[in-house]
């Protein structure tokens, strides 16, 4: 099963405040939310991922076993529980590929 997950600031990033002048909590959360979706990345969860480039937030495509597992990520992921991002997913059904993800 693919899901996206669409991620949007929380409560906890500073508005109007660019990435690099948030708090230490919230630079913190990135660092460690990089390093959750790069170990996603290797156990071949994560498709692909990455901010938007307007800075509302970003997105990602998983394959997962079911909607308890993409919930689960949702959970663990260190930007959403810490209030950084809102995280939010969806099923994803693949219709058209360039590759063979």
């Amino acid at each position: 099963m693919y899901v996206t997950i669409t991620y949007s600031t929380g409560p906890q990033w500073l508005p109007n405040t660019p990435l690099l002048e948030q708090s230490r909590h919230a630079l913190r959360a990135l660092a460690s939310h990089r390093t959750f979706l790069a170990r996603l990345m290797d156990n071949g969860k994560l498709i692909l991922g990455g901010p938007y480039t307007d800075g509302t937030g970003g997105m990602a495509l998983l394959e997962v076993k079911d909607k308890d597992e993409a919930e689960k990520i949702l959970a663990e992921d260190p930007a959403i529980a810490s209030g950084v991002f809102i995280g939010e997913f969806h099923q994803f059904v693949k219709e058209f590929s360039r590759s063979k993800c």
